[in-house]
């Protein structure tokens, strides 16, 4: 097929897949029939997990294989594990711990855990005994505000500000 398409035989291909979730996806690669005899899978399925960077307290960068992206609504509750915030994300609610928490602001992420409009009036982040470990990306730009109607919170809690 290459002689006749005057291309050399030595060639490959890449391409970049847009990935909305972290985690591990099924990938094929299928080459297209010209002559309509069906387009036959190139190799074998691969698995590939996709993962959510971020720089963690010794300043070193990581990967997060296994996390959850944060989508915003009511209250919710954090159970063990990891966490992602991409874009902006709004909880008109409390974020309840039930075990320790880690959460990653993606670069450019925004996390709002009420508003200045509608303050919540009990702790915006509650779980006696439980730490919610908050992490950011290499730019270090999300933000994580928390309203509360009974203190001014309205200063953007940023990774590694002091």
């Amino acid at each position: 097929m290459a002689t006749a398409l005057s291309i050399p035989t030595n060639h490959g291909y890449s391409t970049t897949i847009p990935i909305a979730d972290a985690g591990t996806y099924k990938v094929k690669v299928y080459a297209i029939d010209l002559n309509g005899d069906g387009n036959p899978q190139i190799g074998s399925t691969q698995t590939v997990t996709v993962g959510v960077p971020y720089i963690a307290a010794n300043g070193q960068a990581q990967i997060c294989n296994s996390a959850t992206r944060l989508t915003g609504g009511a209250a919710t509750t954090l159970s063990s594990g990891w966490y992602y915030v991409t874009g902006e994300v709004n909880y008109t609610g409390c974020l309840t711990l039930d075990s320790d928490a880690n959460i990653i602001l993606c670069d450019g992420a925004t996390l709002n855990i009420g508003s200045s409009e509608s303050r919540l009036t009990t702790s915006c982040i509650a779980g006696a005994g439980h730490a919610l470990t908050i992490y950011g990306q290499s730019q270090q730009t999300g933000a994580l505000y928390a309203y509360n109607a009974t203190r001014d919170n309205n200063n953007p809690l940023k990774p590694n500000s002091k």
